[in-house]
């Protein structure tokens, strides 16, 4: 029997402090006191994150149905006031007809400037909307894009 296994004995007979070999230390895991509060915390800061993100993906949901909600709004008022843009345009129109009758102009040609007119405002609407429609073609990105001939 070894030095430090009698001494152990005999220490433990006496109810003194209890002595352990070198294989038996190097065996046993090191325990840090603060350990245990870190993995309390990490375990805290994990729930707390778990929480959070729950908490903004039902955020999210919540928000995507007020979006749906508010996109079958506004598509639904947009078509009323097309109709309505429409009412009002063709009353303007019978407002100009009965004006060109109290001038003294007859019926005919009453209509006939009317038409007129609006052909003459479609077809400026249709000259911009061509201009507008060459922005979307890109064309300097294309140009900067396009292989020089000097290459």
């Amino acid at each position: 029997m070894s030095d430090h296994a009698r001494i152990a004995q005999g220490n433990e007979a006496q109810g003194t402090l209890k002595t352990t070999s070198d294989t038996e230390r190097l065996s046993e895991p090191v325990r840090d006191p603060h350990a245990e509060e870190v993995i309390v915390s990490l375990m805290a800061r994990a729930f707390a994150t778990v929480d959070l993100t729950t908490a903004t993906v039902k955020l999210a949901a919540a928000e995507t149905r007020l979006a749906l909600s508010s996109a079958g709004l506004i598509v639904g008022f947009v078509a009323v006031l097309l109709v309505m843009v429409l009412v009002t345009w063709l009353v303007a129109l019978a407002t100009a007809f009965a004006a060109l009758q109290a001038l003294g102009m007859s019926a005919l040609l009453s209509l006939g400037s009317l038409l007129l007119s609006q052909l003459v405002i479609c077809a400026l609407l249709a000259f911009a909307l061509i201009r507008l429609s060459r922005n979307m073609t890109f064309p300097l990105t294309r140009q900067a894009l396009r292989p020089s001939a000097d290459s």
